[in-house]
């Protein structure tokens, strides 16, 4: 795997910060995510944690391998974030990226569980609340209910809700 590949492989993991110099990688948790994960903590202390659970290496595969499963574990040890996943990358009509992770095709990244979207299509204002997570295909998609109406539930891509402009 060439650095540029890497590079993009990276940057498809919504909760990971890579960074190289001198042909070291070094990867770990974005400190966005830590400090949201753990608001009691202050930045010096949030910084420390990215800090602890950093890995680094001179190997592109390697960096990108550990990156993935970092962000799956933080994943899995948050029950209101998504899977672990990586965001769609196309080159034309290709989908360029995956690596055995679901892919995840929006503009942003996946919602909270418990966050309300708003649903993307022909009419604006309609609100889906986001109760959980599932994988078709190979993709990931969120599950939600019609916040106006519960009774009303079913799955969204990512390419089916509307992300702030």
């Amino acid at each position: 795997m060439n650095r540029k590949a890497a590079t993009a492989a990276l940057a498809a993991l919504p909760v990971i910060t890579a960074r190289v110099r001198d042909g070291e990688w070094r990867v770990t948790i974005k400190l966005s995510a830590i400090c949201e994960r753990f608001p009691n903590m202050t930045r010096t202390e949030c910084q420390t944690h990215g800090e602890e659970m950093a890995a680094y290496t001179d190997d592109n595969a390697d960096a990108v391998g550990t990156a993935q499963r970092m962000a799956k574990h933080w994943a899995e040890t948050d029950p209101l974030l998504p899977p672990a996943h990586v965001v769609a990358i196309w080159d034309g009509d290709m989908l360029t990226n995956g690596g055995g992770l679901p892919v995840w095709g929006g503009n942003g990244a996946p919602p909270r569980i418990g966050s309300q979207v708003e649903v993307a299509g022909r009419v604006r204002g309609i609100m889906a609340t986001v109760t959980g997570y599932e994988v078709k295909a190979g993709w990931l998609m969120a599950l939600a209910y019609r916040t106006a109406t519960p009774a009303v539930r079913g799955d969204l891509a990512g390419t089916e809700i509307r992300y702030p402009d």
